[in-house]
């Protein structure tokens, strides 16, 4: 009987470590040479520090236990067997966190390439560190099994409760997130709405070069007027779609969408980058403010007619 372990536990290490060492550099080839990662660095590096905190453990309790052994503090098969249980826990709640991923930054793919990346790394670690070792000295005791079954199913009944109980406070979290950011959308627009009808109403009392101190098109998602001078105003090009926002608002986007990507606000069009200030400027409609204020300046001394003025502004102005 124990022969028939042996050799069964052979076999499982064998075809362990060879299906290992098959995968493991044909997903990491698939990994690198389809993921942008130059584009999400910080799921790269999120990645990278979830799979060197747990190399750092498995190396940090493999050299405790050693010097435990060495003293003849504990058991050699004691300690085997104590790995092999971390090793399984370590499995177990790797795949935790693998969900806990997906919940907090999307389903995208992006996301699941790393998550799938961190669970077969950690698994590849832990497996060859603490599993496969421990199974050359694991003992045939069956109070110590019945103590690890225990802990087992204590193990899933916790993460049964804790997961989805930190899913949806996450995503209740996301939602209250995108209905605030869409209620100040909101509140900008009827602000502009406002502001606008009250200059309507006063044109003719109040001097209109005051109610265009700050000349150029408004941005369409906070409405404010771009500048040239202001950095947060500067208009900025989105890649995939043409469309035009403010600097400041194409970083408020990418920072709700946790710096993978910035979605349109106008078409929902995707455009993929690191930092807002990587986006095209608007040279067109930085040319046009600027010829706008020039032309500010000149009808200081000879002020035009209210219709001409708005027909420049409507000339000059993108949306």
């Amino acid at each position: 009987m124990y022969q028939f372990w042996n050799d069964v536990t052979e076999i499982l290490i064998l075809v362990n470590r060879t299906v290992y060492g098959l995968f493991v550099p044909t997903l990491m080839d698939l990994f690198f040479r389809h993921y942008d990662y130059s584009k999400h660095c910080f799921l790269t590096w999120f990645a990278i520090l979830i799979c060197t905190t747990v190399l750092g453990i498995v190396v940090i309790y493999d050299g405790f236990v050693s010097k435990k052994v060495s003293r003849n503090e504990i058991r050699r098969g004691e300690a085997h067997f104590n790995k092999f249980k971390i090793g399984c826990s370590l499995v177990s709640y790797s795949g935790v966190v693998v969900n806990l991923i997906v919940c907090c930054f999307g389903t995208k793919p992006e996301i699941f390439v790393t998550a799938h990346v961190i669970h077969t790394l950690t698994n590849f670690v832990v497996t060859l560190n603490f599993v496969s070792p421990a199974l050359d000295y694991l003992v045939m005791d069956i109070e110590m099994h019945k103590k690890h079954l225990k802990n087992v199913i204590l193990c899933q009944i916790a993460g049964i409760i804790i997961l989805p109980l930190l899913t949806h406070h996450i995503r209740t979290w996301n939602e209250t997130s995108a209905i605030m950011f869409s209620q100040l959308l909101d509140l900008n627009r009827e602000e502009h709405r406002k502001s606008t009808e009250s200059l309507d109403s006063t044109y003719e009392q109040d001097d209109y070069t005051k109610s265009h101190e700050s000349i150029g098109s408004f941005c369409g998602v906070c409405y404010r007027t771009y500048s040239d001078k202001i950095k947060t105003r500067t208009p900025r090009l989105l890649r995939k779609c043409g469309h035009t926002i403010c600097e400041d608002c194409a970083g408020e986007i990418l920072k709700n969408n946790y710096y993978i990507d910035i979605p349109c606000p106008f078409c929902m069009e995707m455009t993929r980058v690191v930092s807002a200030r990587r986006l095209s400027k608007n040279y067109a409609l930085l040319e046009g403010i600027c010829e706008l204020k020039r032309l500010k300046a000149f009808y200081k001394c000879y002020p035009p007619k209210k219709a001409e003025f708005v027909k420049l502004e409507r000339r000059y102005s993108f949306s």
